[in-house]
């Protein structure tokens, strides 16, 4: 009897019940060719294992992994287990079908792979040391095993779980599932569903058996989230790969005075603008998002929070102010504050607002994963992110750093800024991050702790094959079925790690720089062959790297392993923008990044870089500005919502009525008529405002808010 729930184990999933030191040491161990194993099978299904080196591993016909018994008396999963499971799926692989050339090439050393059951010993299949270290370590990799095929957990019976976890358990986890939950879920070979409410994943490692699930949480609610992952898998559509379902029975409660609040909040800084705004409003600000907290509105809370973040900077002749930032944060609030108002179905409100899981979390011990680095560059200050992942638990986090533009500072030299003991932005995105203490906000930003010595970073190997979902996507199609349920991102969670996904790549191919868009543009092809765009806007302070990262994609040959970079998609297409590319080369694996270099480049190397790619096309193509009749009209839109923010509907009246002047005719040039219509309707309030000083600005005030939500949209 074959062992299906073995065969099924990859090494991600036993380091998931174990850890990665012990996976690596065994494989070590069997890759070595020093060991002798022989496989005991019985009818049954009952496995005994037998080294050479005195340890036997005993796996029980209806017992799992877990309940392995190792000679060597350690508990748990040891790496003698870990090495049997292996030892067990190479020699169903390799007696598969044996060549004669494998089977008589160089006797003079044999071993025992495998006999056929625990009664007849003598049937027995044998390899040379060459051969079986081969096999040992392209194992792992993969990949002729028979979980490839995607299933579904909701085939899984209520009577399964009630046998494994008890009719009590199932009971709590029915009754907490009939209050709702909003969960994300994935078919495929390791099928998982992601709770976005509470912040937990669970995986489904071996088709049909409840004794492989692994989850971020704690035993005590293991039974809760995997029967919810079951039930919640059956309300997937048959027809659908991946889906976002809000399970609810009842309809929320609309917090209507909270929203009042809000408006009246707004239209009191839009009516006398962040220049003139009263301590009084800057006080109701926080006050209202606590309060928006505690009715689990977690994400206007959020987005109150960074605006008095900006105003605060403002007051404070911050050079870091953004008044683009304010309008976009302006627009979201109005954008979220509608669709909570009228309760929409089509989008789940607790992705819209929140839900009181989404609060910040103390972090006791942690191993985090560099996976890349993003740049956001704004018109005050430029801001970077590195990405890392949580080896045990999957979550994704953030630490970010934010930058003056008055620096004038390259890409280069701020990836290189220290921020604790040593530890650089740059080498921090390729290395382990190693916290004892620290917290992550709701926002997904990781807090550290001020102890230098709570922490450390390592460098790593980039096995990123070892990353867990929904950051690792198993291909292309996945990530398209994703975007293509998912809602703008002015009503999706306000996480800075949205949209982060690492993928698994067989080739970059038709890598070039596009001078009329200013970026590179190249063809990802994932291992199964599907396509996605890969984009890099140029940026000349970051000049260098971009050469770099052009010059490595035109490279790469057979070389590239992984990508991470941040997902989006329009017009049905799908996009990435890289935050990291891995190559390997002899075995070693390496990170490139796009706007930087870690290798140490002269200051001659630095001037001639000067000459860039970007400007050369720019040159070339007669391209010193941008030429998007779109963009620009949206940059005009944009530039024209922070005068009115800034100043404020009253006071900036005179300037903005000539901008609003300017923007109609623009508008009307290019067919925008609608949006056209609503700022000439705003310029002649300006104009009835010079004849009546009495005049009634909440008509004005009401105009300004459907711009500045046509601006937040339009920037998806």
């Amino acid at each position: 009897m074959v062992r299906d729930d073995l065969l099924s184990l990859s090494i991600d999933d036993l380091a998931s019940m174990t850890n990665r030191g012990t996976v690596k040491r065994a494989e070590k161990e069997l890759a070595s060719g020093d060991l002798q194993f022989d496989i005991q099978e019985g009818s049954n299904g009952h496995l005994l294992v037998i080294w050479s080196d005195g340890i036997k591993c005993e796996f029980r016909a209806s017992g799992s992994v877990h309940e392995a018994i190792c000679s060597s008396g350690t508990a748990g999963i040891t790496r003698h287990i870990v090495r049997s499971v292996l030892a067990y799926q190479m020699s169903k692989i390799s007696v598969a079908a044996p060549s004669q050339a494998d089977l008589h090439e160089d006797s003079t050393e044999q071993m025992v792979v495998v006999s056929s059951s625990l009664n007849d010993p003598v049937s027995q299949t044998t390899e040379s040391p060459e051969k079986f270290a081969s096999l040992a370590t392209t194992l792992p990799a993969g990949v002729k095993r028979d979980n490839s095929a995607s299933w579904d957990p909701g085939e899984i019976t209520d009577d399964a779980l009630v046998d494994h976890f008890g009719t009590a358990a199932v009971r709590r986890a029915r009754k907490r599932f009939e209050e709702g939950t909003l969960v994300e879920l994935t078919r495929g070979s390791k099928p998982f569903a992601s709770f976005l409410d509470e912040i937990c994943f669970v995986r489904f490692m071996v088709r049909g058996d409840l004794r492989y699930v692994t989850a971020n949480c704690s035993e005590a609610t293991l039974s809760r989230f995997v029967a919810m992952a079951v039930w919640a898998f059956r309300e997937l559509p048959k027809d659908k790969e991946v889906g976002l379902l809000s399970l609810r029975q009842t309809q929320s409660k609309v917090p209507v005075d909270l929203l009042n609040e809000l408006h009246e909040l707004l239209v009191e800084l839009t009516a006398h603008g962040i220049a003139r705004a009263s301590k009084v409003l800057l006080t109701r600000l926080p006050r209202l998002g606590e309060a928006m907290r505690k009715d689990s509105l977690v994400w206007p809370a959020e987005l109150l929070s960074d605006l008095s973040h900006e105003i605060e900077l403002y007051t404070q002749h911050d050079a870091r102010f953004d008044p683009q930032q304010v309008v976009l944060l302006v627009g979201e609030l109005i954008a979220r504050s509608r669709a909570i108002r009228r309760n929409v179905a089509t989008v789940p409100q607790l992705l819209i607002g929140g839900s009181r899981f989404d609060r910040p979390l103390d972090i006791s011990t942690g191993r985090y994963v560099g996976v890349g680095m993003s740049v956001r560059p704004g018109r005050s200050k430029t801001t970077f992110s590195v990405f890392l992942q949580d080896a045990d638990t999957g979550t994704l986090a953030t630490i970010e750093r934010s930058f003056s533009n008055e620096s004038e500072k390259t890409f280069q030299e701020l990836a290189e800024s220290t921020l604790y003991r040593g530890t650089t932005l740059a080498g921090l995105a390729g290395s382990q991050l190693l916290l004892k203490s620290g917290k992550r906000l709701a926002s997904g930003e990781l807090v550290l702790p001020r102890r230098v010595s709570a922490f450390a970073s390592n460098p790593q190997s980039f096995q990123w094959e070892h990353l867990k979902p929904p950051l690792a996507a198993e291909d292309f199609d996945q990530l398209f079925c994703r975007w293509a349920y998912l809602p703008p991102s002015y009503l999706r969670p306000r996480r800075r790690t949205e949209g982060v996904h690492v993928l698994a790549i067989s080739s970059v191919k038709n890598a070039a720089f596009n001078s009329v868009q200013q970026r590179i543009e190249a063809d990802l092809i994932d291992q199964r062959g599907k396509f996605a765009k890969l984009v890099l806007p140029f940026h000349a302070r970051g000049a260098i790297g971009f050469n770099r990262f052009l010059e490595t994609l035109q490279n790469l040959g057979d070389s590239a392993r992984f990508i991470s970079g941040i997902v989006t998609m329009a017009n049905q297409q799908l996009t990435m923008h890289p935050l990291a590319v891995v190559i390997e080369s002899n075995g070693t694996r390496r990170a490139f990044y796009p706007y930087w270099s870690q290798d140490q480049e002269t200051n001659q190397a630095k001037t001639e870089a000067a000459e860039t790619t970007g400007n050369r096309g720019a040159r070339a193509a007669g391209l010193l500005e941008p030429t998007n009749p779109l963009k620009e009209f949206f940059d005009r839109l944009c530039h024209f919502n922070c005068e009115v923010m800034v100043l404020g509907i009253d006071e900036g009246a005179d300037a903005n009525e000539r901008l609003a002047a300017e923007l109609v005719q623009f508008a009307n040039s290019i067919g925008f008529m609608r949006i056209a219509n609503l700022i000439e309707r705003l310029q002649n309030e300006w104009i009835r405002r010079k004849n009546d000083f009495r005049h009634d600005f909440s008509n004005a005030i009401q105009l300004a808010h459907e711009l500045m939500l046509i601006g937040r949209m339009e920037a998806m």
